[in-house]
């Protein structure tokens, strides 16, 4: 089998992709407190999957797009889910962090496959 790690690991085509990750919360006296998003790095590479795409709603079309975002086996990604301790976990990809023009991207999918992890991402909000 090949190992695509080394693809992933190579520094002339990858590029540093901040991941921001949102755990559960807690009930304060009936008010429900989320605990603060944690940032980090990983380094991989990335591909647009497409330019544009519209989606038409209630309210009126969305503009929405998608990325794959592969990187090494060994770091851990989610996509929105309940965890074992009962708290949810939700991790997005964000693309220029602290700039006006930040772009956030829910992970919807998570493969794990000749020593990479495959990670399909659909844009959140409008464009």
């Amino acid at each position: 089998m090949i190992n695509l790690s080394a693809v992933v690991n190579n520094p002339d085509l990858t590029y540093d992709i901040t991941i921001q990750r949102a755990t559960g919360g807690y009930l304060d006296k009936s008010v429900y407190k989320t605990d603060p998003p944690t940032r980090f790095i990983v380094t991989g590479v990335f591909d647009p999957d497409s330019l544009k795409e519209i989606t038409p709603t209630p309210e009126g079309s969305r503009g929405t797009g998608s990325i794959s975002f592969m990187c090494n086996e060994s770091v851990e990604l989610y996509t929105t889910h309940n965890l074992a301790d009962g708290n949810d976990i939700s991790d997005q990809i964000i693309l220029n962090p602290g700039a006006s023009y930040e772009a956030a991207y829910r992970i919807v999918s998570v493969n794990a496959a000749y020593g990479i992890r495959v990670v399909q991402a659909q844009r959140v909000g409008a464009v």
